[in-house]
């Protein structure tokens, strides 16, 4: 078997279904998609849920498209999720405002709120609203000067301790956990851009379709260890 280069899978999780599908990224479409429907009354995710619909589709997966699954994207519908409002403000003194300065005060931003979440993992870091000389903006204007500017961001967090749950079974597969994605955030994303399958909406979120989310990647240095770098989609 090949490594899975050409395809990417996903993997929803609720307390009503489980799907799993997968993604042809050199013809852009969902090329495989298998559900089960949970009828249970319970608002919790059964975890053996999980381990059964794997037992059941991933090897079945494997063999069809010939490739081992060892990455997966999970979105996931869940009550642990928190989302935090923060908003930050910084005097720029009739400068233009750049990505440094924005990086700066999204850093800021996430180091606060890691402060308050406690056993949480940041998932999503999304900017709501630019206010650029008390003028409201969506997205970050082209060359722009100003004297103060602020950033209003959502910050949605998943309990370390859930995520671990699923780390741990995905691990009995060798699979590895690589992003996890709010089901809601997908959701109303995808009302907005009339789309009607969340696992595309999943990948063009991953692709950049969100020029307001902010990825963070962790990149190791030679000498120094882990650092954080904020990784924009702008136009």
């Amino acid at each position: 078997m090949k490594d899975n280069i050409n395809f990417k899978t996903f993997f929803m999780i609720s307390n009503k279904k489980l799907v799993v599908a997968v993604y042809d990224i050199l013809r852009k479409k969902i090329v495989y998609k298998k559900e089960l429907l949970i009828k249970s009354l319970s608002t919790n995710i059964e975890l053996s849920y999980i381990q059964n619909f794997l037992d059941d589709y991933i090897y079945e997966i494997e063999k069809i498209y010939n490739f081992f699954i060892n990455n997966i994207y999970l979105i996931i519908e869940n009550e642990d999720f928190f989302s935090v409002k923060v908003s930050l403000k910084k005097n720029n003194y009739g400068n233009s405002i750049d990505y440094k300065k924005i990086n700066h005060l999204v850093f800021e931003a996430k180091n606060q709120c890691e402060k308050t979440i406690n056993d949480r993992k940041i998932v999503h870091i999304i900017i709501d609203n630019y206010l650029i000389d008390k003028k409201n903006f969506l997205f970050l204007p082209n060359d722009t000067k100003c004297d103060f500017f602020s950033l209003d961001l959502s910050i949605i967090c998943l309990s370390n301790r859930f995520i671990k749950s699923l780390e741990d079974i995905f691990k009995k597969y060798q699979i590895s956990i690589i992003k996890i994605l709010n089901y809601h955030y997908l959701n109303n994303f995808m009302e907005l851009n009339d789309e009607n399958d969340i696992f595309v909406t999943a990948e063009q979120i991953l692709n950049g379709s969100n020029k307001n989310e902010v990825f963070i990647i962790n990149k190791r240095t030679k000498y120094k260890g882990f650092f954080e770098k904020f990784f924009f989609f702008f136009n």
